[in-house]
């Protein structure tokens, strides 16, 4: 059962029950793999297996204070950190604390809390890469994309409905199995 609907440019055109939900499905799921594949970009560095974990000295550490935009203004706290750390007989420096650039670790609070547990530690562990023993991070974990997954689930929920709705809207029961 479909109605006919007048569209914006005056042409009359038939809506199928469902057809909404797959098309808001289809976008939903687009910008949750959009957002997950932005994030996957900005990861530098070999994979989490690929990486090596090396003795390293502190240097300096403190927080960065990062605000985000918008009418709900948030703060964050990044850590800035200085290393050195020595791999096969050879000194290197580091400045990253994580494989993404930029990235906060939560409020300003958890930062200080990281940074004052660095700093009572003598030695931290630096991960290196060891074919590129110049790159090197204080932490391997990446931020978890929970909100691209969560569009991607919801996407294909709303999608998965609006297919059953097109075929019920066609006639198609359990039974014509």
């Amino acid at each position: 059962m479909s109605e006919a609907v007048t569209s914006d440019w005056g042409f009359r055109t038939r809506q199928r029950p469902g057809s909404v939900a797959l098309q808001c499905g289809l976008i939903l799921f687009a910008m949750g793999a959009a957002a997950f594949t932005w994030e996957q970009r900005l990861i530098e560095g070999p994979s989490d297996a690929q990486l090596v974990a090396v003795p390293a000295t502190l240097l300096s550490i403190d927080c960065e204070l990062i605000r985000s935009g918008g009418t709900h203004s948030s703060v964050y706290g990044e850590p800035v950190v200085s290393f050195e750390y020595r791999y096969e007989g050879q000194t290197y420096s580091g400045d990253r604390y994580h494989r993404q650039r930029s990235t906060p670790v939560g409020s300003m609070a958890e930062c200080r809390e990281l940074v004052e547990g660095l700093r009572a530690q003598p030695s931290v562990q630096a991960w290196i890469d060891p074919a590129r023993p110049e790159f090197a991070v204080l932490s391997k974990h990446l931020r978890p994309q929970a909100m691209s997954w969560i569009f991607m689930a919801v996407g294909a929920a709303f999608a998965a409905l609006g297919v059953y709705r097109l075929l019920r809207s066609r006639g198609w029961t359990r039974d014509n199995d």
